[in-house]
């Protein structure tokens, strides 16, 4: 586990499917049970996965304000004007 220059403490993982990253104290994010709420739900492998949505993770990338963080926000916006067009 390390930490990035955000405070955040975080487990990076590769996979076929693409990187996952776990967050263990996300920025922008009072906490795991206001995450709980409005996450989605996933099995993969029979495990269950709570995943937070687009606008937690935009919240999370705003917060945590690092240059990366800041294009990577600038895609999810994008994404989520696009999922309201539809």
């Amino acid at each position: 586990m390390a930490s990035d220059s955000s405070g955040s403490a975080r487990s990076m993982h590769g996979s076929t499917a693409g990187r996952v990253d776990l967050l263990f104290h996300p920025a922008g994010v009072v906490s795991f049970d206001e995450l709980a709420t409005e996450a989605e739900r996933f099995e993969v492998f029979g495990v269950a996965l709570l995943v937070a949505p687009l606008r937690a993770i935009l919240r999370m990338k705003e917060a945590a304000d690092r240059p990366k963080d800041r294009q990577d926000a600038a895609v999810i916006r994008a994404m989520i004007a696009r999922d309201a067009e539809t």
